[in-house]
């Protein structure tokens, strides 16, 4: 549930930078990196 989850500002972060991606590669490291951070989360 998304709406119960905080996230923190790197998640803010990453999350605005994969508009400025220019490359797949790039795109798919920060889907990675949130899935981790998603992983840790206690839901």
């Amino acid at each position: 549930n998304l709406m119960a989850k905080e996230f923190n500002n790197e998640v803010y972060t990453l999350v605005a930078s994969i508009l400025s991606k220019s490359n797949v590669e790039e795109v798919y490291k920060c889907f990675k990196k949130l899935k981790t951070f998603d992983d840790q989360r206690i839901i």
